[in-house]
């Protein structure tokens, strides 16, 4: 007897999102009011592209856990017992955003640190000036 665990693929392939064209930049006013990683997630999923895409579709689509998604898009950091909540991992930042619709997240990091690489690359172009 075969028991079919919830959320479990048998023998299908995992869908991979299609490319919808370009991704929407969100209005630089409601990235600035992102505090963490977090509320850039949050932001993210408020302005995904398909109102009606559950995160169960999401998890689907862009080969995530299920149970965890909740947790990546939850607005309290720490669950009920007080245990933080899983973060959505770095290396799926660029699928969910495809899917979702547009650069939230990554407009977040950009902000966050890009005053930093801009003065790396800075540094970079004048050493080599003066070499």
């Amino acid at each position: 007897m075969t028991i079919i665990r919830l959320f479990q693929t048998i023998g299908r392939q995992r869908v991979r999102p299609e490319p919808h064209g370009d991704l929407v930049f969100v209005p630089t006013d409601l990235i600035a009011q992102c505090k963490t990683f977090r509320d850039a997630c949050r932001l993210a999923w408020d302005w995904r592209r398909v109102e009606n895409l559950t995160k169960l579709g999401l998890a689907e689509r862009c080969g995530l856990r299920a149970c965890f998604v909740t947790d990546y898009f939850n607005e309290e950091a720490n669950d009920r017992k007080g245990r933080r909540r899983r973060e959505l991992p770095p290396d799926k930042i660029d699928v969910v955003e495809e899917e979702l619709g547009n650069n939230a997240i990554s407009q977040y990091l950009n902000r966050k640190k890009g005053f930093r690489i801009w003065e790396e690359v800075k540094a970079l172009a004048d050493r080599m000036v003066a070499a």
